[in-house]
């Protein structure tokens, strides 16, 4: 025990002070780095030639003013004016004209086959952990398993239909800054 006191009053035990710092640093640069990012996601989006720069036929969301959302494909845009074919009930197909002082935002449209996929996911999920919380409350031998494997196939299927009416994956092109 001598020993190992001699040797560290010789060679002192430094804690890595450099290390840490640089540690700090990163640290506090990440941060930073990610608070920003909405600042600058922001700043590209309020940009009208984002919208002009979208394919004709593109199926988008429009935001107005007021609140309405309306789910069409784009059919023309100009400098102060965006176009969609929109299916209103009752009618065939209508073309609606939106001035840009009334659009609050401008979305790609996501894919309802996605959402259901995901919607299937979570419902197999919940719906075995249910079966298993089950089967673990009540053991049997007998179709061990078959709880869990019936409750995850329903969980999917109400999933998939839950999930086919959110879309997922839609993208913001355009919000009023």
């Amino acid at each position: 025990m001598q020993g190992v006191i001699a040797l560290t009053a010789i060679y002192p035990v430094r804690t890595p002070v450099r290390l840490t710092n640089m540690v700090q640093s990163i640290r506090a640069c990440l941060l930073i780095g990610c608070l920003a990012l909405p600042v600058f996601a922001q700043s590209t989006k309020s940009d009208w030639r984002r919208v002009e720069a979208v394919p004709i036929g593109t199926p988008l969301i429009v935001k107005t003013a007021n609140g309405d959302n309306w789910d069409g494909n784009l059919q023309r845009v100009t400098p102060d004016m965006l176009s969609l074919t929109v299916h209103d009930p009752g009618v065939s197909l209508q073309v609606r004209n939106f001035q840009r002082e009334t659009i609050r935002s401008v979305k790609k449209s996501g894919s309802g086959f996605a959402g259901g996929l995901l919607g299937a996911a979570i419902g197999a999920g919940a719906g075995a952990g249910i079966g298993a919380g089950v089967e673990a409350q009540y053991p049997s031998k007998e179709d061990e398993g078959l709880l869990v494997v019936s409750l995850a196939i329903l969980g999917a299927l109400f999933g998939w239909i839950i999930g086919r009416h959110h879309q997922v994956g839609g993208s913001t092109i355009y919000t009023v800054p």
